[in-house]
């Protein structure tokens, strides 16, 4: 018997400075430069390809959230609430760095009219002290509303993220004393092609709610 569809949203990271005077010393001298010609064979993301292998099982939404150089929670907040209608349940939503902690204020303070099947949250920052000001970012003082919303949570971390420490990880494990947390060693920030720990939760995920 044919299942229903899946459905998975990925939310990307971004910066936040805390005045806007500092972003022109930022792009010139700290973010990192990759090669900016294009080539049809080029670097993929591992978001890319989790994506090509759950096509055919799965709705994929992969918005470019707004302004992520010098990224506002309410700016996100306004284009992620354009894309909630759009859920269905069982929705697994993954959010890197940024992203991540953005999926979790979300759902601390906004109730979604689906069920949460799964909800991933990588190298996702917890408070001021991960890398820098995290602005309107910043989290309320429970995630219990995010719990209650969510079928599953996995933490994901690497031992040597050099952009938000692994000790970030343990706030949230804390936080959200039902989560999974996976440390991984030689990961850095995932910035890797692939994903396989968080590839396998996503096809678990999507065969608990009956996909395609």
């Amino acid at each position: 018997m044919e299942g229903k569809k899946g459905m998975i949203m990925f939310v990307h990271g971004g910066e936040v400075f805390a005045d806007r005077g500092e972003v022109p010393a930022y792009l010139r001298e700290k973010r990192q430069f990759r090669d900016p010609f294009w080539n049809p064979d080029g670097r993929t993301s591992w978001r890319e390809n989790i994506a090509r292998r759950y096509f055919g099982r799965a709705d994929i939404l992969m918005p470019e959230m707004p302004n992520k150089i010098d990224a506002r929670y309410a700016e996100w907040e306004a284009w992620f609430d354009r894309h909630v209608p759009l859920f269905r349940d069982g929705v697994i939503l993954v959010g890197s760095s940024l992203g991540g902690i953005f999926l979790a204020k979300y759902l601390a303070v906004h109730p979604l009219p689906v069920r949460v099947g799964l909800l991933a949250l990588v190298s996702a920052p917890f408070d001021d002290e991960a890398d820098g000001p995290l602005g309107d970012f910043r989290l309320p003082d429970d995630l219990e509303d995010l719990a209650r919303q969510t079928d599953r949570i996995i933490l994901f971390h690497s031992s040597d993220d050099p952009v938000v420490p692994v000790a970030e990880l343990g706030k949230y494990a804390r936080a959200l004393s039902g989560a999974e947390a996976v440390v991984l060693d030689g990961r850095g920030h995932f910035f890797a092609e692939e994903f396989p720990e968080l590839s396998d939760r996503i096809g678990q995920a999507l065969d608990l709610y009956g996909s395609v």
